[in-house]
């Protein structure tokens, strides 16, 4: 009876029971489609996954036409000053023991383009002169004031391979390369026509592109009307002004 009563307050469980617990488990732990089990800290939802992709503000046409602006007017203005720094004439002697080679090389002025080689004996004489715009000048009737505007550089005369005719003396370089320069060109072609030295080499690059210049005032005004006409920032939107309504008394 004490054995009835016990049942009775207190049923043993059947053998289906463990059956529905393990059930209960397996749906507890089970993962449905695009979730994740449950972690210590987080949600079982990916979040990575469902965060939104941060995108960049759109900028107004104008803001986009000015930085365009400022970059060409910076590229203008650095392709100016790579111009104005290149020369646009290059002349070199090249004497070895036997003979002379004389290169030009111009942008300026491509029918002056030669590569002429001669014998040594066939180089004549080599002298400082003053030249102005890429020509030789006499100074023996001019004023002192006169030959303050005209460029240091020196010439070599030699004979034609061909013909043997002696011809004008060539400028190796179309602007001023200073006092000192021609000075030591003349000095060591001098010694080589002595025949103190067997080989002599002289390389003068000279000349001016116009085109850096005009480029460099370009890119400057161009800078200037960026700076103060251009746009580079968005305007901030002006808060929307609400319209209150006013109830008309009756």
């Amino acid at each position: 009876r004490d054995h009835q009563q016990c049942a009775g307050r207190y049923p043993f469980p059947s053998r289906a029971e463990p059956s529905r617990a393990r059930a209960r488990n397996r749906i507890m732990f089970q993962r449905k489609k695009g979730d994740l089990l449950p972690m210590a800290g987080g949600s079982g939802r990916q979040n990575l996954a469902a965060a939104p992709i941060p995108k960049l503000p759109k900028a107004e046409t104008a803001t986009w036409m000015s930085w365009g602006w400022l970059i060409f007017s910076v590229g203008l203005l650095l392709l100016g000053i790579k111009l104005s720094a290149t020369s646009t004439n290059w002349r070199e002697l090249n004497c070895d023991a036997e003979a002379c080679t004389l290169s030009i090389s111009s942008t300026e002025k491509p029918s002056e383009n030669m590569n002429l080689r001669f014998a040594r004996h066939e180089l004549i004489k080599v002298e400082s002169v003053r030249v102005r715009n890429g020509k030789i000048r006499d100074t023996s009737n001019m004023r002192r004031k006169q030959t303050r505007k005209l460029g240091y550089s020196y010439a070599v005369t030699y004979k034609d391979p061909q013909t043997g005719e002696t011809q004008e003396p060539v400028a190796m370089s179309v602007s001023s390369i200073g006092r000192k320069r021609p000075r030591i060109a003349v000095k060591e072609i001098q010694e080589y026509l002595d025949g103190e030295t067997s080989s002599v080499k002289m390389r003068e690059s000279s000349g001016f592109d116009w085109r850096g210049l005009l480029c460099i005032i370009f890119g400057i005004f161009s800078l200037l009307f960026c700076a103060l006409l251009g746009q580079f920032n968005d305007p901030k939107p002006k808060p929307k002004k609400r319209s209150v309504t006013r109830k008309r008394s009756s």
